[in-house]
């Protein structure tokens, strides 16, 4: 069975770019985003690049019953999630995901949950809360990828950088 990874974000080019090399590596993707005009297409796109099974949800990432009900609507049509990817947001919108996520994960034990640019307040709060499941011992960890040249260098850039995170994130994964 192929792993169930979540992609947040508030700008859909990262997030495409991100899920599509998850989905190229047969990742059950789903995607959280409040544009609903794109996510049809960024759907279609990630059944191309190989994802057995894709979700593409809109949702208010402000809004933590909204996403508690997304992430119950992934966890019920694609299984557990195994790893939560939160990118191109507001600090709240960093934080309300990664609480969810938590939540969710809570009930394993498990899985990983990565902030992708994220401003200095959340890369904080991200640290603070790691060190507070380590030392729960629990199997959930929390990582921080810093930022990439998503706005100044346009898609080509976007897409390199996607690549290159998902190289870290495997790293951080495995």
């Amino acid at each position: 069975m192929s792993e169930v990874v979540v992609v947040a974000s508030s700008e859909t080019a990262a997030a495409t770019a991100l899920a599509r090399r998850l989905a190229a590596q047969g990742a059950r993707v789903a995607v959280l985003a409040a544009s609903r005009k794109m996510l049809p297409e960024i759907a279609r796109t990630l059944t191309k690049a190989g994802s057995p099974s894709v979700m593409a949800i809109p949702c208010d990432l402000t809004n933590s019953t909204e996403v508690a009900a997304a992430a119950f609507q992934i966890e019920h049509e694609l299984g557990p999630i195994d790893r939560w990817l939160n990118t191109e947001m507001t600090d709240l919108r960093f934080v309300t995901a990664t609480r969810v996520a938590l939540d969710f994960m809570h009930a394993r034990g498990r899985g990983t949950i990565v902030q992708v640019s994220a401003p200095e307040t959340v890369r904080l709060f991200t640290d603070a809360l790691r060190t507070e499941l380590r030392i729960a011992g629990s199997g959930i960890h929390l990582e921080n990828v810093r930022g990439y040249p998503f706005r100044k260098y346009g898609a080509a850039s976007l897409a390199a950088a996607g690549a290159l995170g998902m190289v870290l994130l495997k790293r951080l994964v495995r």
